[in-house]
């Protein structure tokens, strides 16, 4: 199968970073540019509102009248209200939810007319049994909030004790709208779901409208925060098909879940009731170096895990990961490093794999051993393993397998058919030793017995598990006893010593010949000899030749390459 080049990206982090989000800070104004992910988790934290409230006194009752026209413009705010003290402003017309108005200007003298120049406008109305504070903060014209300026809404009961729930609004108004470049914020009840958020883009008459940012604090159960680049419709809503209205490009985004330190990182096809839908979510860890990437048509985000209906997910470090192509799966949370996160729904097709290598495998229900047939890559080098291939809490080995060497181009797919064969293991004491196994020779020859794998180390770093990594010069060198077996179908029970040298012959024969023999070295060749004959050498062109050792060409680098990946997962509305 085909690895996506796109997901090996994110498993180097590049996505996790996300883009840059701009926040205005609720009381000061002050534009921050967030780019860390820590800042930016800092930032929805600080959501709830800590600021200046209002209180109930002070207010000037306020009657509609007439004569006085709202400037043009699409809002809301066009009742003209006259208040005791002899100012005019506009606001919402009288209603269900705005009764008993009052004014507080804090600005020039009104003199009857509409309040003008830079103030402060204080609304009070009747909402059923509880009251709203419209709080305007800025340049006046005609009545209306204009220019750079702020606007806040706060609740208040019967008994004039605060509600939950204040709405901040900064930036460009009009018409005591927002209208151009500007922030709208809203803080609730600790226990809401959000228990605040974050809008921040270009406004036109109120709403956000095109390209913008949503944050949230603790949007689901799980979830302590999330931050989102989305599209936004003409009257503020967000689009559905965000991934269609984006160009067919994904969005990024940000999820921190509660009690993981790690963000994740989240590309967004659609957003569906206020939640995303079709999307991918990676999680890079780092300092652990244990990565999870998925990608699914329909999230549902749950207190204790994530659930997908039809996707793909891989999860593993450097020396190896397993996933799933296409299926429904669960992700539990908190990810720790430790274990597989997800679980596969129903009996979908797992793989697990390194480098270009894939293999479909069968496992137990912990994902902790799991086994196929397949290529195992020797990292950094032209040699890999293929044969029956064992996944064990994160570490790939043959089990019963033969070593190979690229007999063509390295950016070509191993072909066992097409490529030289080394040596077979039929058994490992571990993962450098085979205990019993076969050596082949050039020009033919074999060694049947025990073999070690040098230039070549099997071992992890820090929590990474164990892989295959080429130390340069590797070579498969025979020891102890064993049954060296010539061209011509000789053969001699030699004992090999540390260093892989012939220092010992024991039984031997010449099947094809009706003699017996008896051998002995001569320094490192075999010496036959038949009963009642000379002694002979074996020809050159019969005796096995020892195996080369095999340099690995220059790779340009030589460092662990990422996680596999599974294909790529089309979202709803991509290219």
């Amino acid at each position: 199968m085909t690895h996506s080049p796109f997901l090996r990206r994110l498993l180097l982090g590049a996505a996790l970073v996300g883009a840059a989000h701009a926040a205005q800070a609720q009381n000061s104004g002050q534009k921050e540019v967030l780019t860390d992910p820590q800042a930016r988790l800092d930032f929805v934290r600080g959501l709830p509102y800590s600021g200046e409230r209002p209180t109930l006194a002070g207010f000037s009752p306020a009657q509609p009248i007439k004569g006085f026209a709202a400037p043009a413009g699409q809002h809301e705010q066009t009742q003209a209200y006259r208040s005791a003290s002899g100012c005019v402003a506009f606001f919402f017309p009288p209603g269900p939810e705005v009764a008993d108005v009052a004014f507080k200007w804090s600005g020039p003298a009104c003199k009857g007319q509409p309040v003008e120049g830079r103030g402060e406008l204080q609304v009070r109305r009747r909402m059923g049994e509880n009251t709203a504070v419209a709080w305007l903060r800025g340049e006046f014209k005609r009545g209306m909030l204009t220019g750079e300026a702020s606007k806040r809404y706060f609740y208040f009961d019967g008994k004039g004790q605060a509600l939950p729930g204040v709405h901040v609004m900064a930036g460009s108004f009009a018409n005591s709208v927002l209208h151009g470049k500007g922030t709208a914020s809203w803080s609730g009840a600790p226990d809401a779901r959000p228990a605040a958020w974050f809008r921040e883009g270009v406004f036109k008459d109120g709403s956000l409208q095109g390209m913008g940012v949503l944050a949230r604090l603790r949007p689901f159960p799980g979830v302590e925060a999330d931050i989102h680049d989305l599209v936004f419709a003409e009257d503020g809503e967000i689009y559905i098909e965000q991934a269609r209205m984006n160009g067919g490009r994904l969005l990024d985004g940000t999820l921190y879940f509660e009690n993981d330190p790690v963000p994740w990182g989240l590309e967004l096809a659609s957003w569906r009731e206020a939640a995303p839908e079709a999307a991918r979510l990676n999680r890079l860890d780092a300092e652990q170096g244990v990565a999870l990437v998925s990608a699914c048509v329909k999230w549902r985000f749950e207190a204790a895990r994530l659930v997908c209906e039809r996707g793909s997910v891989s999860s593993g470090t450097a020396a190896g990961s397993i996933g799933l192509n296409e299926g429904g799966f669960t992700v539990r949370l908190p990810v720790h490093a430790d274990g597989v996160p997800f679980r596969p729904l129903g009996e979908p097709k797992l793989s697990v794999g390194l480098g270009r290598s894939e293999i479909p495998v069968r496992c137990d229900s912990d994902l902790r051993q799991c086994s196929g047939q397949g290529v195992l890559t020797v990292l950094g080098s032209a040699l890999y393993w293929f044969g029956d291939i064992e996944w064990v809490d994160g570490a790939l080995r043959p089990a019963r397998a033969a070593l190979y060497a690229h007999g063509s181009k390295l950016e070509d797919s191993p072909d066992p058919e097409r490529d030289r064969r080394l040596a077979t293991c039929e058994r490992f004491d571990d993962a450098l030793r085979c205990q019993r196994g076969k050596v082949f020779y050039n020009g033919g020859g074999s060694y049947y017995g025990g073999w070690r794998y040098t230039g070549v180390s099997y071992r992890g770093e820090g929590r990474t598990p164990p892989a295959y990594v080429a130390q340069g010069e590797q070579d498969v060198l025979p020891f102890g006893w064993g049954q060296l077996t010539y061209r011509d179908g000789s053969w001699a029970e030699v004992h090999h010593d540390s260093d892989g040298d012939i220092d010992e012959v024991g039984k031997c024969d010449v099947p094809s010949e009706s003699a017996s023999y008896r051998c002995h070295l001569d320094g490192q060749t075999v010496m036959f000899q038949a009963q009642g004959q000379g002694e002979r050498r074996v020809r050159q062109a019969e005796a096995p030749v020892t195996v080369p050792a095999f340099r690995m060409p220059d790779l340009g680098g030589g460092s662990r390459p990422a996680v596999p990946q599974r294909p790529v997962f089309v979202l709803p509305g991509m290219r």
